[in-house]
């Protein structure tokens, strides 16, 4: 039985004393005053023994007529008897109770409250306190039917309240967290079928769980990440606790994939848990990116109502007095028997062991105290009750006690289940990949999970108690003032913050803000997300340094992205000033194209392919080439080109730093041909020598040697004939040099005459098959004579290669020219050669040298055993 209906009972014996009253003075001649009065006797002992408290008003100023003690002791007051509750109670005043009292003495309804607040004066301190109460008004009519008083009936609920709301509190504060938590939690049983998901998991996917329930969690997993996730989840299964990440795709509810890093946790033989719990990250954004947690709602609320007390007083005899329902219920249920008055409280009620122990309670209360203990029994079932016991006086003497027992079976079930859920929230944010701080109204901290102490290298202990602004320095601390203001007015914010760790390095976080009101509307504090974002700031600074170096510098800079490297080819991200300046193009008109824009018919494609081969194994490459403004100029340009890779080492970029080495280019050109024009006059020089003065000394020496014919006797005359073969052999011989080393077309002769005798003194010997054409459409046009005598030079050493090495049969030159390209080719069919193991003869670089003098371009084509080509093009 509750309080509410002992009061109720109460209620009901007044009634029928004020009948039987009535009655009394009917049929006064049937009843003897002795017998009433011991009525009145027994009602009055129940009145002032009753631990509920009650009392009666008297009149419209509602004036204390009689209380029990038990009221008394409620209120802390003494001598109240005469006075007006406004007297006795003046904190009242404003607090409701006066009116209602105003409003039963005046329409004579009776009024019911339960768990109704007043707040009542510390008789020390004189402070406020808050109880909480069931009562009772009843109005009280006298002989004639008129209003006289009310009789007013109360229990003090007060411990059961505030236990209630602890829980309450206590579940909506770590709710909050959960709720408000940025990261994605999941609950699913052992085969996979989700039970629950947070919030953010339908503010990320867009998912609900009623859309979820028939389904498993492996169908939102991207096909190619599932088997990964399927394996390491089956390792798991077995044992508590055990745990794995992984990174995959998740599917979102409009059909995309989103990447998350997922944590998941068996907890299936948790208690309150019973699942495996996934905790996710969104990490689509830097993944190029940081995971909510999940719980089982149905077991968050443990409800503590309904407590059932018991009333009983017993004799310094320990004989039985008085007893309620709920009392003698339980007493009969226990034992089978129905409990009368006067019977002995110990043997009856309290079996076996028990008895003693509540042998030496009552004895505590006879000997004056006041005390309350809590009991525990698990037969028949489990049972917890708080029992007090009030001494009974009369008089100075203690008569006996009043025990007053309380089932707290609810509460304690709820104290054990409220460290199970803190043990089982604790758990989950434990695991949070986020740091999770609460603040109270007064900023100081009351929570951190092991991640937020890790971020601030601190201790929890070093951090609760502390304010979050000791932890910023004195600009951040301005800032944060005005946060907190924010906070007070009910408004959220994500914002970046720099703190001081334990270890005097400054880090910079990215903090999500949460107010937190309590039940009346008040400011609590606030819930904080934080994430560790150092490492980007850091990044962040460095592309802004490397941003105004690429933006100032003088060179072209050019980034595209890693891939394709075949056709199209990369594209084109970003250009700086220097690139528009170089090439004329702007960066809208580049970006999102591949740099080949760029390359046109002069480009070097022994270069590019060299290019591209670099590109195909991610490794760095420089090279020289002709490339095309955007009004068509051709210039030289060098470039460097770098792969840049991100923090897990895959290539993102390539970077290519760009120079125009136009002017270094004719400068080394006109440097070149310098050399190559002193060499030619040097070798012009030395054959005139040879052939005006050598072959005329000579000459001369054979007119003398004939001039002495007659006189040589005939034995002698094989000597003349020698010595004059022997002269005419040198002569051949130098005028030979002499024309090599000064070619007749340098005069009067054509390049196709100078290329023909060339063929025919390599040839004298008719070893050589030689098939010779030249273009006549080269007749109408004008080369200059350096390009002759280069073209010359370089057919004279690519000859002087054959006779050497090629062990040829068949030579064939060609010269062409189409599209103002002069073009010519030596082929022969000898032994061939591996190209790479001779690209840095002296004879080769000569010829490709003497090219690219007139920005030419010289090719060589051959392998061993299939001869050899060399081709020439030089713009005219």
């Amino acid at each position: 039985m509750t309080k509410r209906n002992q009061s109720e009972e109460l209620i009901k014996a007044n009634t029928e004393l004020v009948s039987e009253n009535e009655v009394s003075d009917s049929i006064n001649t049937k009843k003897t005053d002795k017998t009433l009065g011991n009525e009145r006797k027994k009602l009055h002992d129940l009145f002032l023994q009753a631990p509920t408290s009650m009392g009666m008003l008297k009149g419209p100023d509602h004036i204390f007529e009689v209380v029990n003690p038990f009221y008394l002791q409620l209120i802390g007051k003494k001598d109240i008897i005469g006075k007006t509750v406004k007297e006795v109670l003046p904190e009242v005043e404003g607090q409701g109770f006066i009116e209602i009292l105003d409003k039963v003495y005046a329409t004579g309804e009776i009024y019911r409250a339960n768990e109704m607040l007043i707040q009542l004066k510390e008789p020390v301190t004189g402070k406020l306190i808050n109880n909480y109460l069931n009562f009772v008004y009843q109005p009280y009519r006298n002989s004639d039917g008129r209003i006289d008083g009310i009789l007013f009936f109360a229990v003090d609920v007060t411990e059961q309240v505030i236990s209630r709301r602890k829980v309450e509190e206590s579940e909506n504060r770590f709710r909050a967290i959960i709720e408000k938590s940025a990261e994605m939690i999941t609950l699913s049983t052992k085969e996979g079928k989700l039970l629950y998901i947070s919030p953010s998991i339908t503010k990320v996917f867009g998912y609900e769980l009623n859309e979820l329930s028939q389904l498993s969690g492996f169908d939102f997993i991207h096909p190619d990440d599932l088997p990964e996730f399927t394996e390491k989840r089956q390792k798991i299964l077995d044992t508590d606790g055990r745990f794995f990440t992984v990174q995959l795709r998740v599917l979102h509810k409009n059909g995309h994939w989103i990447w998350c890093y997922a944590r998941l946790t068996n907890m299936l033989n948790e208690p309150g848990v019973h699942a495996m719990v996934s905790n996710f990250t969104d990490i689509s954004e830097k993944k190029m990116a940081e995971q909510q947690m999940e719980f089982d709602k149905n077991n968050l609320y443990a409800l503590i109502n309904n407590t059932h007390d018991l009333l009983w007083s017993v004799d310094r005899n320990f004989k039985l007095l008085t007893f309620n329902r709920p009392f003698s219920d339980l007493v009969e249920f226990m034992s089978g028997v129905k409990l009368l008055k006067g019977e002995d409280s110990l043997s009856l009620v309290f079996p076996g062991k028990r008895i003693e122990r509540y042998r030496k309670l009552y004895e505590r209360a006879f000997a004056g105290e006041i005390f309350t203990e809590i009991e525990y029994t698990d037969s028949p079932v489990e049972f917890w009750s708080e029992i007090s016991f009030y001494p009974i006086m009369k008089g100075n003497e203690i008569v006996g006690t009043a025990c007053h027992s309380r089932n707290i079976t609810e509460r304690k079930r709820s104290e054990k289940k409220l460290l199970q859920s803190e043990k089982k929230y604790r758990q989950i944010l434990e695991t949070a990949q986020e740091g999770i701080w609460l603040v109270n109204e007064h900023n100081k901290t009351t929570f951190v999970n092991d991640k937020m102490c890790a971020i601030l290298e601190y201790d929890k202990e070093e951090m609760m108690g502390r304010t979050n602004l000791s932890f910023n320095d004195e600009h951040e601390q301005k800032i944060g003032l005005a946060r907190i203001e924010r906070r007070k007015r009910g408004e959220k914010e994500t914002y970046e913050s720099k703190f001081t760790t334990k270890n005097d390095r400054h880090i910079w976080a990215r903090v999500s803000a949460s107010p937190i009101f309590d039940d009346h509307g008040f400011y609590a504090g606030t819930l904080a997300m934080v994430t560790d974002i150092s490492k980007r700031k850091q990044e962040e600074q460095q592309l802004k340094l490397l941003e105004s170096v690429i933006t100032n510098t003088t060179d072209s800079v050019l980034i595209t992205e890693a891939e394709p490297q075949d056709e199209p080819g990369p594209r084109i991200i970003y250009v700086n000033e220097a690139f528009t300046k170089m090439t004329g193009y702007t960066a809208e008109e580049v970006i999102g194209k591949t740099p080949r824009i760029l390359q046109g018919p002069k480009s070097d494609k022994k270069e590019l392919h060299r290019l591209g081969e670099c590109l195909r194994k991610w490794e760095p490459c420089e090279i020289t080439t002709i490339n095309y403004k955007k009004n068509g100029e051709e210039f030289w340009i060098n470039f460097t080109i770098n792969p840049v890779a991100n923090e897990k080492g895959w290539y993102t970029h390539w970077i290519a730093i760009e120079r125009d080495v136009t002017e270094e280019k004719l400068h080394e050109h006109k440097i070149i041909k310098a050399i190559i024009k002193t060499q030619e006059d040097e070798r012009y020089e030395i054959g005139g020598e040879l052939h005006d003065n050598v072959c005329q000394l000579l000459a001369t020496s054979q007119i003398t040697l004939g001039m002495i014919k007659e006189s040589i006797p005939e034995e002698r005359m094989k000597f003349y004939t020698q010595s004059k073969e022997y002269i005419k052999m040198a002569l051949n011989e130098i005028r030979n040099l002499s024309h090599r080393l000064a070619p007749a077309f340098i005069g009067d002769s054509t390049l196709e005459e100078a290329f023909g005798r060339l063929l025919d003194a390599f040839n004298v010997e008719n070893k050589y098959t030689i098939l010779f054409h030249f273009d006549v459409a080269i007749k109408k046009d004008v080369i200059s004579k350096d390009i002759q005598l280069n073209l010359y030079r370089i057919l004279q050493e690519q000859l002087k290669n054959i006779l050497k090495y090629s062990k040829a049969t068949i030579i064939e030159v060609a010269i062409t020219i189409n599209n103002n390209k002069l073009n010519m080719k030596v082929t022969d069919n000898g032994v061939g050669f591996d190209t790479n193991k001779a690209k840095d003869g002296i004879g080769l670089a000569n010829m490709k040298r003497r090219t690219e003098l007139f920005l030419g371009k010289f090719e060589i084509i051959s392998s061993p055993g299939n001869g050899c080509i060399i081709v020439i093009d030089i713009p005219v």
